[in-house]
């Protein structure tokens, strides 16, 4: 087997072919440019072995990943930030996901819901510099997305920040890679039915550009950050919110993380690692905040004894047989006050340098 590893080695591999005589399999990888010749294998052992050859990089600052296996996180040494590898796509994972129709329609707990809210707001108090800073933040993004003759946010999610903005007025704009996404959000707003539709590729030009819970979904933030900055005007603002790693210490291990998740989750940046990326592509982190938000916590004391389904639900209330009872709910709330997460919640202004 020949063996030739592109240095900015990605884990998309597709258009394997069986030659002429049935016996070997010949290709070149689109996506990272490993040619392997195997023969008389199938095409699974063909990725297995092409696989294993990898030299992974780190997302943030292209340090290798020495170790990085298929289907766990890697953690750069360097800039502290993890990636994961997976065997399909980015796009092919969190598509499969997202398009559950079954996983955003789960009904809630609404005794639930309210005891989570009543948590959650004494949480607050107890954290509130640290949320002041977040909410301050926001605060500022609806501003200047308000002030802008035109906003975009890309990966839109349920809608919930896009219907928002529309609400209030902005002349705002959504995409997501989701067609369940776009089908939601139209029929949740006919009136503004024009204004979401799926891609990935933002057209035009935006004076604020918000991407919630995007960057750790990409195994390829470098085209996100470049074609971001072709659609942004001339001192547009770049609004990505994700979690970041803490730098404060935590008490939970990563896999009891909820934020670790695999295999939507393709990286877990550190701040030192996000502001290299960023750097990278010629923008300027002009501020950020972060806090350690309580559904999170919560939901990490979920994964912490043994409710596995939380990573497909994401949501502690679904109405579920295997979800705890209220009264074990409580105690949940309770002991996720003394959780301190790996990673926290962290939103970041970024400007073209």
């Amino acid at each position: 087997m020949s063996l030739a590893i592109n240095p900015l080695m990605r884990v998309e591999h597709r258009n394997l072919s069986l030659d002429e005589t049935g016996r070997d399999y010949q290709s070149i990888c689109p996506a990272c440019h490993l040619f392997a010749v195997a023969n008389a294998i199938n095409e699974e052992a063909w990725i297995t072995v092409h696989m294993t050859a990898i030299s992974a990089k780190c997302l943030a600052c292209y340090a290798d990943l020495p170790g990085a296996t298929l289907g766990e996180y890697a953690r750069c040494s360097n800039c502290g930030s993890y990636r994961y590898l997976s065997r399909n796509s980015a796009e092919q994972d969190n598509m499969a996901y997202f398009n559950q129709r079954e996983v955003w329609e789960v009904p809630q707990d609404s005794v639930k819901q309210q005891l989570a809210l009543v948590a959650e707001r004494a949480e607050r108090v107890l954290l509130f510099a640290s949320w002041f800073r977040l909410w301050a933040l926001e605060r500022r993004l609806k501003h200047h997305c308000l002030q802008a003759d035109s906003v975009l946010e890309i990966g839109f999610g349920d809608g919930y920040q896009l219907a928002r903005l529309l609400k209030a007025g902005a002349n705002a704009y959504g995409i997501d890679l989701s067609r369940t996404a776009v089908e939601r959000f139209r029929a949740a707003h006919p009136q503004h039915a024009d204004r979401v539709q799926t891609g990935a590729r933002p057209e035009g030009s935006f004076e604020v550009i918000y991407a919630n819970a995007l960057l750790e979904h990409l195994d390829e933030p470098d085209i996100f950050l470049d074609n971001a900055a072709n659609a942004l005007a001339p001192d547009g603002i770049l609004a990505l919110g994700l979690p970041v790693l803490s730098a404060s210490p935590a008490n939970i291990t990563r896999e009891i993380d909820i934020n670790f998740w695999k295999p939507c989750h393709r990286a877990i940046y550190s701040y030192e690692g996000m502001e290299e990326l960023l750097q990278r592509h010629g923008y300027h982190v002009e501020v950020k905040a972060t806090v350690d938000k309580f559904p999170y916590r919560v939901m990490n004391v979920f994964l912490g004894r043994g409710f596995s389904w939380i990573h497909e639900y994401r949501t502690p209330e679904a109405e579920l047989p295997e979800a705890p009872s209220r009264l074990d709910y409580v105690k949940i709330l309770l002991h996720a006050m003394r959780v301190r997460s790996l990673s926290h919640w962290g939103l970041v202004f970024a400007r073209r340098i």
